[in-house]
């Protein structure tokens, strides 16, 4: 008898034994160490119950993987399928009833799934690691579809993933995965537009690209976000993915230098103070001012600019332009934002130069009331906020008038600080508005609902 730790039993000469031996190898898990099987003489004699017993073990045999599992699924198949050949037919029809009571565990039987640990499950008919030398019979290894759909989702634009999946129609195999991956409708995979059409869209693009040139004028180092922002203040609303695709399209970039001088030098003994900074909030102006010293370069030599920034609203403060790079260019500038601001209890931080660290200007700091921050050593992320505007002073100004003498760094510098960047220039940091916007706008709300800057 069949017997499953002393519970429910069944008998071998019956049309049931099928059936329970299909209930008993599922509830095992397939684990032959659950199952017990006695010699007794009626069961043993059996031979439709030793068949079922033979199919168990080379099932086990399948999941261990020491048998191949295409020579004994059919047999598996064929043995539960077909009626008894080797009794007679009046045993057979006596046992009609039977099998049919047991016909739907017969089907559960069939059901029992053929798979080997870490493999996929194998179907009918299907010899095994036929895909692998199918797909090594035409060229391609079946690893690279995954890889195929991977560079489907980093592509940008529609066309490119049409034109990629076209490209690579037969490795793909499925278009509807394909366009699945890729995130691309159907229909836009299958789009064809008419000649009226596309003359239509190329037209309308050429209008939008000469207004991105006349906003490069002004701002050539804006990137399509910019430019986007900067078209709905003069009255064109465009979407960012078209500015962009226009831009790519009409090789419309924004202008990019790289080029370094050191400007900080904290080789020094004088005092210096620790990053006041890290994990703050800032809700309003004049709460926080950055400060940096930056090189221009002239056609003999160099010329320093000293800048300070309010951090909360990017407004340029003060600033100051000299030919030597001592204390007394950072006091101009700092000179120049004490007559316009309010500043007692805002934070000054800075980088630890020998400028900043000087006595006279500590001493300035602290007869107005200003808290004294730094930067760690050899760190400009702590600083990041100046670092980010001298990038953009330099990419929309500086590089691109090419100043030869001191005088035209006086003539032209402070029109660019003071008319484009605090008025004009958008600033994504601040909602895509310029310093003095943005200002005037907190002043008018009240502190509960002011934005808050998150350092």
């Amino acid at each position: 008898m069949w017997n499953r730790a002393g519970g429910h039993q069944g008998c071998g000469k019956c049309g049931k034994a099928e059936a329970f031996c299909a209930r008993l190898f599922q509830a095992s898990g397939g684990n032959s160490r659950r199952l017990r099987i006695s010699t007794d003489a009626a069961f043993s004699t059996a031979p439709r119950a030793r068949q079922i017993r033979r199919l168990v073990d080379e099932e086990l045999n399948i999941r261990n993987g020491k048998k191949n599992p295409s020579k004994i699924r059919n047999r598996v198949q064929t043995a539960i399928g077909r009626p008894d050949r080797g009794r007679p037919a009046e045993r057979q029809r006596g046992r009609a009833r039977a099998s049919v009571v047991g016909k739907s565990d017969r089907v559960l039987a069939q059901a029992i799934p053929h798979q080997r640990a870490g493999r996929s499950s194998i179907e009918t008919g299907t010899p095994v690691r036929g895909r692998e030398r199918e797909a090594q019979g035409q060229g391609w290894r079946s690893g690279d579809a995954d890889g195929l759909f991977k560079k489907i989702a980093r592509l940008g634009s529609a066309q490119e993933k049409r034109r990629y999946i076209r490209d690579h129609r037969q490795e793909l195999g499925s278009i509807s995965k394909a366009c699945q991956v890729a995130g691309l409708p159907l229909s836009s995979y299958y789009y064809k537009p008419d000649a009226a059409d596309r003359r239509w869209r190329d037209a309308d693009d050429e209008k939008l690209r000469e207004r991105i040139e006349r906003i490069h004028e002004d701002f050539p180092g804006y990137g399509y976000r910019r430019v986007a922002r900067e078209l709905v203040r003069r009255g064109q609303k465009v979407n960012e993915k078209r500015v962009r695709r226009v831009m790519k399209k009409f090789g419309l970039r924004p202008l990019t230098w790289r080029r370094f001088v050191r400007t900080t030098d904290s080789r020094h003994r004088l005092p210096v103070y620790p990053n006041l900074l890290k994990k703050r909030q800032v809700r309003a102006i004049n709460q926080v001012w950055v400060a940096d010293i930056t090189y221009i370069r002239i056609r003999s030599s160099f010329v320093y600019l000293a800048a300070l920034l309010d951090l909360y609203s990017r407004r340029i403060v003060g600033w100051a332009v000299s030919k030597r790079i001592d204390t007394e260019l950072c006091l101009t500038a700092l000179e120049m934002a004490l007559e316009t601001r309010r500043a007692r209890g805002c934070i000054h931080h800075s980088d630890r130069g020998v400028q900043y660290a000087s006595i006279r200007y500590v001493t300035l700091l602290r007869q107005n009331g200003l808290q004294i921050s730094m930067s760690a050593k050899g760190n400009p992320y702590d600083n990041a906020f100046m670092e980010s505007f001298y990038k953009t002073l330099k990419y929309e100004e500086v590089y691109l008038w090419n100043y030869e003498t001191l005088e035209d760094v006086l003539e032209r510098l402070p029109f660019f600080l003071e008319e484009v960047y605090n008025r004009k220039r958008l600033h994504s940091s601040i909602g895509y508005l310029p310093p003095t916007e943005f200002e005037a706008a907190v002043l008018k709300m009240k502190p509960a609902d002011r934005p808050v800057l998150n350092l």
